[in-house]
């Protein structure tokens, strides 16, 4: 699993359990508190109605009939209340009233609670013992929301308790507020862990986004691309992204030397032992003919040596570079016309045709010295390798995202096993002609300088015959 779905689901896992707990809590916590409201609303009931029937009281009893026609009436009360989402169409409180011995003279819910002896229950008991009397008692044994709630009160007369009044309040008349607050509580906690998610999700990409950027840039950094290391947020971030840019640059250059100077050693060899056999050859008696071949042979191979080292210049130039310099539109036109006329030479040597077909608007955007020195590596190959009399094709096309400029021959084509290889350094196929093989640079730089422009070269076969060098440029 990624960094970034790491982050995310441990995120959501900590802040899910935080406050499944907090909400098991608050849940578990509601039916107590709700009861408790309930009970305090119940005592400054009960202790009205005892004032109420303390002022009914004869020959030392309560004379409930004032109370039983209170409830009478209220029963028969037609009414709707819409309190916080419940609807309540009747009334949910009940009453009875005990002697001083505790036994029931009125039972408004008529549940034949009158004459019987309740002095034991605790309600009446405690009350009359000149205690806080209250009480709840389940109906069935196995559901608590089945319970009952009972408050009582003392009615006095001249200083003595003469009777006891309890109002009674079922408990699943506050269940329809109770389970409101939890669905409420429920679709908060929803609200929350979707808040929670987003807020996760939104950190785990700001946290992995630096990361994954770095990552691509060291993949790039491996694929030996020009990269820049991209701009990292996080102090921590960037400063390993530096010190990473910094030991590449290192490894690469001592890397990059020691390709150089293998690469190097490997090209000058042969043409300096060819200058050597031949300087000591012409230390020695000799006809005309003979040391003027070898004075040549000197010649050649020591202009040999200088086109490698140029072209290495050029390619190790070009290669330690990061950005463009001088860029600039430049005309396609132009820079086809220069090729061909720093070729033509060869163009003429071997009596060749080059047919530029590009449009007279057509541009680039880029270095005018890279993409020059590009076009002329590709026409020169294409020289190389086209039969005498033969005709070389030029030309520039718009395609989606860029230009392409191709470069096409008519000559034997690239060999299979080679086609993977002739973008390695000093890779070269021999001459068809003369069989000699130049420096092997020339692509190497043009892919180089492709990549700089971030475009691309490829080279092909064509069906027809020859080979079809193209290089898109965004």
């Amino acid at each position: 699993m990624s960094l970034k779905w790491r982050v995310l689901a441990g995120f959501i896992a900590v802040s899910a359990a935080g406050f499944y707990f907090l909400a098991d809590s608050i849940i578990d916590e509601l039916r107590p508190r709700y009861l408790e409201a309930v009970e305090e609303s119940l005592n400054d009931t009960v202790q009205l109605l005892a004032s109420f029937m303390e002022g009914h009281v004869r020959n030392g009893r309560p004379d409930t009939g004032p109370l039983e026609r209170v409830f009478s009436e209220a029963g028969k009360r037609r009414f709707s209340a819409r309190i916080y989402g419940f609807q309540k169409t009747r009334m949910g409180l009940d009453a009875y009233v005990t002697d001083a011995r505790g036994v029931v003279l009125y039972d408004s819910r008529g549940r034949g609670y009158a004459g019987r002896d309740l002095s034991r229950w605790n309600d009446v008991y405690l009350t009359l013992q000149g205690r806080y009397g209250a009480r709840s008692t389940r109906t069935r044994e196995d559901d608590p929301s089945s319970s009952i709630l009972y408050v009582a009160a003392p009615i006095r007369h001249r200083g003595a308790v003469v009777g006891v009044v309890t109002v009674i309040k079922p408990q699943d008349s506050v269940t329809p507020f109770i389970d409101l607050a939890k669905s409420r509580l429920v679709a908060a906690g929803i609200a929350v862990c979707a808040v929670i998610a987003l807020t996760a999700l939104v950190l785990s990409f700001w946290i992995s986004r630096p990361l994954t950027r770095l990552t691509e840039y060291v993949r790039s950094l491996k694929r030996d691309e020009n990269a820049r290391l991209p701009r990292l947020s996080g102090r921590e971030i960037a400063v390993l992204g530096r010190e990473f840019e910094s030991l590449w640059t290192e490894l690469k250059g001592r890397k990059y030397i020691e390709e150089y100077v293998q690469s190097l050693t490997h090209e000058l060899k042969s043409p300096v032992t060819s200058i050597r056999g031949s300087a000591e050859l012409l230390g020695e008696e000799m006809p005309a003919d003979q040391r003027r071949l070898f004075l040549v042979n000197i010649v050649r191979e020591t202009k040999r040596i200088e086109d490698v080292i140029q072209k290495m210049l050029e390619l190790s130039s070009l290669e330690n570079r990061k950005s463009l310099d001088r860029v600039e539109d430049i005309p396609l036109m132009g820079l086809a016309r220069e090729a061909a006329d720093a070729l033509s030479p060869s163009i003429i040597k071997k009596n060749l045709a080059v047919d530029i077909r590009v449009e007279a608007d057509a541009a680039v955007r880029g270095e005018r010295f890279l993409l020059g020195h590009a076009i002329v590596n590709l026409l020169e190959n294409a020289v190389r390798f086209s039969p005498e009399n033969g005709t070389i094709t030029l030309s520039a096309e718009k395609r989606e995202g860029g230009m392409a400029i191709t470069i096409a021959d008519k000559g034997p084509g690239i060999p299979d096993y080679a086609l993977g290889k002739v973008f390695g350094r000093f890779y070269s196929l021999p001459d068809p002609a003369t069989g000699k093989k130049g420096t092997g640079l020339g692509l190497t730089f043009v892919r180089e300088a492709a990549s700089l422009h971030g475009g691309r070269v490829d080279i092909r076969n064509n069906p027809e015959g020859g080979v079809s060098a193209t290089l898109f440029l965004p």
